[in-house]
């Protein structure tokens, strides 16, 4: 602690020079994650051949918004209820609920893992550190910042923000954005052969 997307940023980079994997990576990121990632980028660009953010967190929002003060409650209280066996007894219905309606199999088989008590604790931490690492985004979010580094943001017909996605993609001047149709803000549930893709 606390959780912010710089702390696991090194994290990451870390994790998989102990893992023993070796870069440049093509990086993937989904929602908040994708602000680790950008952080990543920012400070290991030359270990990063590309990357694909799919509906990025708008990091003037986070920020504008300030402490998610219900979220980091939401997930508190659901960390408290896969503690009491909720997660485990019900986990199955519970997770089209968290993240849309057509999870594939794999999510629902993992869904104690996924939900458990520690992985629900974390996300509050995150969501309590979520001002700060928008900030620290910000802060390096200028166009063409990563020189021409291959760069897809994906974003969500249903309920994205295009023009959000076009000024993420500015980061690098060889940066596209693709609006996934059909999909909500879970596009690699909803439309995984769009991250296919674009991978």
């Amino acid at each position: 602690s606390p959780r912010t997307p710089a702390r696991e940023a090194a994290e990451l980079h870390e994790l998989l020079a102990a893992a023993g994997e070796r870069g440049p990576y093509v990086l993937v990121a989904h929602s908040l994650g994708a602000n680790v990632t950008r952080l990543f980028v920012g400070r290991y660009r030359g270990d990063v051949a590309g990357v694909v953010l799919v509906e990025p967190t708008d990091e003037e929002a986070v920020i504008r918004a300030g402490r998610p003060v219900l979220p980091i409650a939401q997930y508190r209280a659901f960390s408290l209820l896969a503690r009491l066996g909720a997660v485990r007894l019900f986990g199955r219905s519970l997770v089209p609920a968290m993240v849309g309606a057509r999870p594939p199999p794999e999510v629902l088989a993992a869904a104690s893992v996924v939900y458990g008590a520690h992985t629900l604790n974390t996300a509050a931490e995150e969501l309590e550190a979520s001002v700060e690492g928008a900030r620290a985004v910000a802060e390096g979010s200028r166009p063409g910042a990563w020189g021409a580094l291959p760069l897809v943001v994906v974003i969500a017909a249903e309920g994205g923000a295009p023009g959000f996605g076009a000024r993420v993609a500015a980061l690098s001047t060889a940066g596209r954005h693709v609006v996934a149709e059909g999909s909500g803000h879970y596009v690699q549930y909803d439309r995984p052969s769009i991250i296919v893709d674009v991978i």
